[in-house]
């Protein structure tokens, strides 16, 4: 749930709902059907849907990653599945820093 105070006597809370997600996971690895078998799209549903603790950033970046590689194995795919919460961030964050120090020290400031 995301909390959002648009004045200060009114809060509107976001909810996201599991089948959200798993919906959106659906559609984007079955728009891939010519690069992934039906097993490995299956894999990619099950796992994914279970790991993703109804998180949209999470579970996109997660897909990009996955989408990205070129003839993707199952075990190329559980890698990327093994992405904790913190260590993809970090690893956002990690390549930012390496491209652009300056974007890298606007994103702590914005998110600290």
């Amino acid at each position: 749930m995301i909390g959002i105070r648009l004045f200060p006597d009114r809060r509107i809370d976001l909810h996201v709902r599991h089948q959200d997600i798993v919906e959106y996971i659906n559609k984007r690895i079955d728009g891939e059907q010519d690069i992934y078998t039906e097993q490995l799209r299956g894999v990619i549903k099950s796992e994914l849907g279970r790991k993703s603790e109804n998180s949209f950033l999470w579970t996109s970046v997660v897909l990009n990653e996955i989408i990205k590689i070129d003839l993707p194995t199952k075990g190329e795919i559980r890698i990327q599945l093994s992405a904790s919460f913190k260590g993809l961030y970090g690893e956002l964050f990690a390549r930012i820093l390496d491209r652009s120090r300056d974007k890298a020290l606007l994103i702590l400031l914005w998110i600290t």
